[in-house]
């Protein structure tokens, strides 16, 4: 079975990205242009766009990638929405991509299947993201642990944080690659049941936790 016409997007960290797979022919990557301007006011009008440049029409997608988090609440929620209404309009496949999983794709060429590596993101608050991968050929999936809440990353392993080390920015790129190999294995998720990776509650939720009643 031939690849489908892929869109991907990317909204768990600081910036948001799309990025189109027409097959046979190189991905294409659009940083969202916000100017100024909420992402939620410019990811579908980014999206089409980003189709009609390349003669195409949202409607044509067959796929639609969605990194899940961890990662920035409200990126995510954004970015999940699109995607479940994307699926639901076009009748296009879904899959849901954990930000982890996709920083294990930026490393494994360069490190041997099996590797330890213990993938970080900045939870705030003092606390981290943290997921244990085991890592996979090509073609193959990663076995991974996590990602949980932790208030330290000492460990044994190589540690990769994201955003801050070499090779460890992800963008929809990633996301797209990640989506496509998990489709390949037959792996395709219900739309309406995709659902943000959150891990831990909002600050908000935390702080209202925490007043007396």
């Amino acid at each position: 079975m031939s690849d489908p016409i892929t869109l991907a997007v990317d909204a768990a960290g600081r910036t948001t990205s799309l990025c189109l797979a027409v097959p046979g022919t190189e991905p294409k990557l659009a940083p969202l242009d916000s100017r100024g301007r909420r992402n939620g006011r410019v990811l579908i009008p980014e999206a089409v766009a980003l189709c009609e440049r390349h003669g195409l029409r949202l409607a044509d997608v067959g796929l639609v990638c969605v990194t899940l988090g961890p990662g920035s609440f409200t990126g995510l929620r954004l970015a999940v929405t699109f995607a479940k209404t994307l699926a639901f309009a076009a009748g296009c496949d879904a899959v849901g991509v954990p930000s982890h999983l996709a920083l294990e794709r930026l490393v494994q060429r360069r490190d041997p299947p099996g590797t330890r590596l213990r993938i970080v993101s900045d939870a705030l608050r003092g606390d981290f993201y943290l997921t244990e991968v085991s890592t996979a050929g090509l073609g193959e999936l990663p076995i991974a642990d996590g990602p949980r809440l932790v208030s330290s990353v000492e460990g044994p392993g190589e540690l990769l944080r994201v955003g801050q080390d070499p090779g460890g920015a992800a963008d929809a790129r990633t996301t797209l690659t990640v989506g496509l190999e998990r489709w390949r294995a037959g792996l395709r998720d219900d739309p309406f049941a995709l659902v943000p990776l959150y891990v831990r509650r909002s600050s908000a939720e935390e702080t209202a936790d925490s007043e007396p009643r």
